[in-house]
């Protein structure tokens, strides 16, 4: 996803146009609220579109779980990424912050001047690069897991938990 890209997603039967957004802007999204996501969605959405989205509100009993859905498919999209994936490895940068990003802005690496995929694949090696096999098929697991009552997945964790009990 380049910077300037535009991102649309359908929610409560209309689209959606949110913010364009820079890496840090999108780890502030999920901090802010990692178990709903709703920095993502609703939170990302225009100043225009605050009066569509009231009336949604309105409109469906199950909007909190409709946002949810869509912020997961939103995150996924805009990282490159299984949304699962995406979500704990920022929750992985938030948590080491102050190292995560010293370590890539020391290689250039601007969390507010990169778009989302660059940044996390940069954070990933920085994360890994110097991890024993151990800790990196853990980690890898980590990465892997579905918040509980969420749905996902599938192939990728069975391939995670496998490399993971071969050891």
């Amino acid at each position: 996803m380049r910077a300037d890209e535009r991102l649309y997603v359908t929610c409560a039967k209309r689209g959606w146009e949110l913010r364009s957004a820079t890496a840090y802007e999108w780890l502030n999204a999920v901090a802010r609220d990692p178990d709903r996501l709703s920095g993502i969605f609703p939170g990302m959405i225009r100043l225009g579109d605050v009066e569509a989205m009231l009336a949604a509100m309105e409109m469906f009993d199950d909007i909190e779980r409709r946002w949810l859905n869509t912020a997961r498919k939103t995150l996924g999209y805009a990282s490159g990424r299984d949304w699962w994936r995406a979500l704990n490895l920022i929750q992985v940068c938030v948590q080491e912050w102050t190292f995560i990003n010293g370590v890539l802005l020391l290689k250039g690496c601007d969390a507010r001047k990169m778009v989302l995929p660059a940044w996390l694949d940069a954070a990933y090696i920085a994360k890994v690069k110097n991890m024993k096999e151990d800790e990196f098929k853990r980690f890898e697991f980590d990465l892997d897991k579905v918040p509980a009552g969420a749905t996902g997945g599938g192939a990728a964790a069975r391939r995670a938990l496998a490399a993971f009990a071969a050891d």
